[in-house]
């Protein structure tokens, strides 16, 4: 991912937060979430951004219960969508 970031060159546009971040003061900052999981069970991260009003790109893989409003899905694999 890191090398297609960087070969997209928007390497100064995202960013990798650590997994012991609080998160509720950081996706009120955040424009959007993308979550581009092969197999994935509930996504608390997908919860919690849609909580904190962030929207979310979820691939069609994940269970539509990850949806409380804000998520999108696309299709897995499917970069132009």
């Amino acid at each position: 991912m890191v090398e297609k970031i960087d070969e997209l060159g928007i390497s100064n546009r995202v960013f990798f937060l650590p997994s012991d971040i609080d998160k509720a003061k950081v996706f009120p900052n955040i424009d959007l979430v993308l979550l581009p999981s092969f197999t994935e069970g509930l996504p608390i991260v997908a919860l919690e951004s849609q909580i904190s009003y962030t929207p979310v790109v979820i691939s069609d893989k994940v269970t539509r219960d990850a949806n409380i409003g804000l998520a999108t899905y696309v299709e897995y694999g499917n970069i132009n969508e």
